[in-house]
Order: C-alpha cells, then sequence, then structure tokens
C-alpha cells in the first residue's frame, strides 16, 4: 500500500481504543473486524476510514491494519516513551477535548443582545446615516483664528474668495473646480483644495453645512461661505440618500464580527474554570533567572 494511505490511516482512522499497556475489553475484541497485538479495530472505525480516504471498505481494512502494525512496531522499539509522541498525544487530546466541551457549548449564539446593539452603534455611519452631500471645496484659509485676522488681511481674502466664486460659477466640470486652487494662489495667500462628505449636522461646521445642503443638485457652486477656518467656495459633487439598515437585518453579521473577541473572552473563563476543577501548582520561583529576564 502507498506510504500516504498508511499515514492517512494513522491520522484518521485507527479505533485508538487502547492505549499501550490496556487490554481492550472483551466486547471490543469480540466484535473486532480485525485485532493487532490486542488492539481492536472496530467496523465503525473503517466505515470512518473508508469516507475520509475515499476507499472500498476492504481497502480500507487493510489501511487500518497497516497502520497499527506500524504503530506496534514504534511502540516495541520503545518509542511510545518519546517525549515527542507525549506532547503529540497531548496535542490530539487538547484538540478532542476543545471539540467536545468548548467549542460545542460556546457558539457564536451565546453573544449577548448588548453586545450586538453596541457592535451596531459602532456601525452606524454605514447603517443609519443621514442624507449626505459630497463636496469639493476651495479654501481661502485665515491661518491663525477669524479676530486675529488684521481688516486689511481680511479684506484681500475675501476678494481672492470672491474671485475663486466668479470662477467657479463657470467651471465646467471637477477638474476646473480643482484648477482654481492654483490659479489664484501666490505669496499672499495659499488656497486649498479638498474633497468631503458632510450631514446636515456633526460632521462639519454649520456653516458649511448648511451651505452644501443648499445646493440643488450635483454640479452647482456656492457663493462664498465665511467659517472659522477661513472663506470656502463649495461645488457639490453628489446626493447620497439617508440610510437605515434595521438591527434585525444585520444581526447575524453583527454577530459574527464580534464572536472572535466574545470567544478569546469566553475561552479565558473556560480556562479559569478548568484551574478550580483541576489541581495547579505554581513555582516561578524555580525557573532560571537567566531564561526569565526579559520577561513580562
Amino acid at each position: 500500500m502507498a506510504l500516504w494511505a498508511v499515514v492517512a490511516a494513522a491520522g484518521c482512522g485507527r479505533s485508538a481504543t487502547t492505549e499501550a499497556g490496556t487490554a481492550a475489553a472483551p466486547a471490543e475484541l469480540a466484535t473486532a473486524v480485525a485485532v493487532v497485538d490486542g488492539t481492536p479495530i472496530s467496523a465503525a472505525a473503517v466505515q470512518r476510514q473508508a469516507e475520509a480516504a475515499g476507499v472500498p471498505p476492504r481497502q480500507a481494512l487493510a489501511d487500518l491494519v497497516d497502520a497499527e502494525l506500524l504503530v506496534a512496531e514504534a511502540r516495541r522499539r520503545g518509542l511510545g516513551a518519546d517525549p515527542e509522541v507525549h506532547a503529540a498525544m497531548a496535542a490530539v487530546l487538547v484538540r478532542k477535548g476543545l471539540a467536545a466541551g468548548f467549542e460545542r457549548e460556546v457558539t457564536p449564539e451565546v453573544v449577548s443582545e448588548a453586545e450586538i446593539r453596541a457592535a451596531y452603534g459602532r456601525h452606524a455611519d454605514e447603517l443609519d446615516r443621514p442624507e449626505i452631500r459630497r463636496v469639493a471645496h476651495l479654501l481661502v484659509p485665515f491661518g491663525v483664528k477669524p479676530t486675529a485676522v488684521e481688516p486689511a488681511r481680511r479684506q484681500l481674502l475675501r476678494a481672492r474668495a470672491d474671485e475663486a466664486a466668479a470662477r467657479a460659477s463657470g467651471a465646467r466640470d471637477l477638474a476646473a473646480f480643482k484648477a482654481i486652487g492654483p490659479a489664484l494662489s501666490d505669496g499672499t495667500a495659499t488656497l486649498i483644495v479638498e474633497e468631503l462628505a458632510t450631514g446636515p449636522s456633526g460632521y462639519t461646521v454649520k456653516a458649511f453645512a448648511d451651505a452644501a445642503f443648499a445646493l440643488a443638485q450635483p454640479g452647482d457652486t456656492s457663493a462664498v461661505v465665511e467659517t472659522s477656518f477661513g472663506f470656502h467656495v463649495i461645488r457639490l459633487l453628489a446626493i447620497e440618500p439617508p440610510r437605515h439598515v434595521p438591527l434585525d437585518d444585520v444581526r447575524d453579521r453583527l454577530r459574527q464580527s464580534v464572536w472572535p473577541e466574545v470567544r478569546r473572552r469566553e475561552f479565558g473563563r473556560y480556562i479559569d474554570s478548568l484551574v478550580e476543577q483541576h489541581r495547579v501548582e505554581l513555582h516561578p520561583g524555580r525557573l532560571d533567572p537567566d531564561l526569565d529576564k526579559g520577561g513580562p
């Protein structure tokens, strides 16, 4: 038989009903379809191996017998006491223990309603939002607080903004609108060109949002708008309608999104419960000081 088939049998098809030095129960031996050095191979194990490997039952039985022979020979050579073998067996026990206990009992269903609602709130901008206006704007910045701008400087900046507004009203597209910024920038004032999104409130300062929502359709431009940042000329790019996605429509998706965090928390609690059920002794003082350097 091919080596890979033997390995597959050893990995997923062995009956594993006995351990080295442990006699199989009489009932197991009486119903076994094969016995290798006292280790019975059950019909159920053969069926599992046949399904896993996609082979007929007789081939699956042969594979399991070969696997048991290899295990028996390894034990005869004393390899059963090898630390690596014990580590591998421990890893298998951990996987099976988690599957039988923690993973069966702790599923995404343990995510609480409060945790789902909190996740909904964190995604409010995506799931429950007002109408959004996407705009581009030309900004003639104050550079300082509005009250600190000298009258002559304010007049110069306002004149620059008025000129930007006049050019913007005739801009045929977004590229032409954005080109106004560099064209009107010089050593006395540098215009800033940005694209952003705003809702009716809470996204940008009120004067800016009010001006953006006063524009009727994409392509419209505003008159000069003053905010604490400076003088703006706003061009409407797109209107996104309000969106409200009910919690029930995304409950399962939100549960899955918070599940990894909840699973880590619940696993910590699971380990804490095991500490209470089993005897655990810690002797950190016995650690080699040199090896313990740099630890927490």
